[in-house]
């Protein structure tokens, strides 16, 4: 799906403000929007501004407003971070991109705030915002496009092939190779995640899955890759395929 948005930055017809909704019965929606910004925004830098970007690293023309120990983005904090953000031109890409990922933060106070910016953006800039609920003021709805994420097939995709081949490596070898890799484990986690969610039968195993989702978000996995947290990506992999 960031496909499109890409092929419509090179045909010069992208507009300025779209929700992400991730797919239905999800047990991971937000990694599922922030694993697609992550592809997009990669490839929105190498095809359309021709440079490349390296993970984990602030650039000055993307802002992502997601403060995962908040529970709503403030008025005062969080919009006063965004204006700063808008008062220039862009730096180094064509336009400035606004990434929001959860529309749960969205408090009436901060979106009424942001309406006029949703609505005409300053200069060139490009909003995403991840619809992570039905409950959406109509007054965003209004504004934004909506695409609709696709959930991969682990079992048909060539990550589904790499999922099999990673069981054959030790517990040491998995650390030194995915330590340094903080994007191929996003993938291995949501991959993992997708299959357990089709295989609605083996209760137990969802709820291993389950707990296993609120210790990683607590261990903050996406961030900081560490071999505490490898060591239970490595034990539910290779669990998961000796069934």
């Amino acid at each position: 799906m960031s496909n499109i948005l890409i092929e419509l930055a090179r045909n010069n017809r992208l507009g300025h403000f779209y929700r992400l909704i991730p797919p239905n019965n999800s047990l991971t929606p937000k990694a599922e929007i922030e694993l697609f910004f992550e592809n997009f925004i990669q490839s929105y830098a190498q095809e359309i501004e021709k440079t490349e970007l390296t993970h984990g690293q602030q650039h000055e023309d993307i802002l992502i407003l997601d403060q995962e120990e908040k529970k709503s983005l403030t008025v005062d904090e969080d919009f006063e971070e965004l204006n700063k953000f808008l008062m220039h031109k862009p730096l180094r890409f064509k336009r400035k991109i606004l990434f929001i990922p959860d529309s749960t933060k969205l408090t009436v106070s901060f979106a009424n705030k942001c309406l006029k910016i949703f609505e005409e953006p300053h200069g060139n800039l490009l909003i995403l915002l991840g619809q992570m609920s039905e409950h959406l003021l109509e007054t965003i709805k209004s504004r934004s496009q909506e695409i609709k994420l696709k959930p991969s097939s682990p079992a048909t995709n060539t990550l589904g092939i790499r999922l099999s081949e990673l069981s054959s490596l030790s517990l040491s070898q998995f650390i030194e190779k995915f330590s340094k890799l903080p994007d191929e484990i996003d993938e291995i986690v949501t991959a993992l995640l997708q299959r357990e969610a089709q295989q609605k039968s083996n209760a137990a195993k969802k709820e291993k899955i389950l707990l296993l989702i609120k210790k990683l978000n607590e261990m903050d996995l996406y961030h900081q890759p560490a071999a505490t947290k490898l060591t239970l990506i490595y034990d539910l992999l290779n669990s998961d395929e000796r069934r």
